[in-house]
């Protein structure tokens, strides 16, 4: 269970993202991806990111590709 203070920060680590996504990833394949949801403990060391993607199976491993490239 999550508590209040790892969900807001988790929100605002989703906008943020969002936004480097959309603004500084200059890789094509970003374009078609969209980050949904951002999972953190209450301990805020890690976040686990989920995202979406326009197409199939192949340009969502391509969209996970490039988000590890990015990171």
């Amino acid at each position: 269970m999550t508590n209040r203070r790892s969900q807001r920060v988790a929100d605002l680590v989703r906008a943020e993202l969002s936004l480097l996504v959309l603004t500084e990833a200059h890789d094509p394949e970003l374009r078609k991806v969209t980050i949904t949801d951002v999972e953190m403990p209450p301990d805020l060391k890690s976040a686990r990111v989920f995202f979406s993607c326009l197409g199939g199976d192949d340009e969502r491993e391509r969209a996970a590709d490039a988000l590890q490239r990015a990171a």
